[in-house]
């Protein structure tokens, strides 16, 4: 099944909100060279997947070389951890243009939505397929995916993917809380919960 419009617009909109827009590379909290809508790069060589460009004063933004963009991924990833985005931007010297970084939020959609049919469905003993929840549990379960990875989602939080085997949203709610994230993001995963359980929380289509 193709993924529902409604929850593809909530996701993209969520994930800038909460992972930022940033048009070139950086470390996130942890030392990971990262860009665009939370995008991780894994090495140097990664690189060459993606489209960076120039950025020279007064001249037009021209594509980057693969050696250009090692090298902008070599200061970056050399540059102390700890600060927040804007700082790297002066590190870094190439930009990423606005289309290469939908090209890779869409991507990571697509991907995270079919891990997720993958593990929520029926043949491995859910209630229903991934694709006919609740569409805030399935907004929930893209920001827990995206922030967590297709393992640990289910793997590290038992009593989380327990509750979501007996489709009780309130526990799902409960079990949501992910001690790395900010609490804003934690409080919208429980929400969307809460409203997939009856609650008076009405955060569907947006929150």
């Amino acid at each position: 099944m193709t993924l529902d419009p409604r929850v593809r617009q909530q996701v993209a909109r969520k994930l800038e909100t909460f992972e930022g827009r940033v048009n070139h590379f950086y470390l996130d909290q942890l030392g990971n060279v990262t860009v665009g809508i939370g995008h991780y790069i894994p090495d140097r060589d990664a690189v060459a997947n993606i489209t960076m460009e120039t950025a020279a004063t007064g001249q037009a933004p021209v594509s980057a070389t693969l050696a250009e963009k090692r090298d902008d991924y070599d200061r970056v990833s050399g540059a102390p951890v700890g600060y927040t985005a804007p700082y790297y931007g002066q590190v870094a010297c190439l930009r990423m243009p606005a289309a290469e970084i939908n090209r890779l939020r869409d991507q990571h959609i697509q991907r995270f939505h079919a891990h997720l049919r993958a593990i929520y469905a029926r043949a491995r003993g859910y209630r229903h397929d991934f694709d006919q929840f609740p569409l805030a549990v399935q907004m929930a379960l893209f920001d827990l995916i995206f922030n967590l990875g297709p393992s640990r989602v289910v793997n590290v939080f038992p009593r989380l993917d327990a509750a979501i085997r007996a489709e009780d949203w309130a526990q799902a709610a409960a079990e949501s809380n992910r001690p790395q994230v900010q609490p804003a993001r934690n409080h919208y995963v429980r929400q969307l919960f809460m409203t997939a359980a009856g609650a008076t929380v009405a955060c569907v289509p947006f929150c």
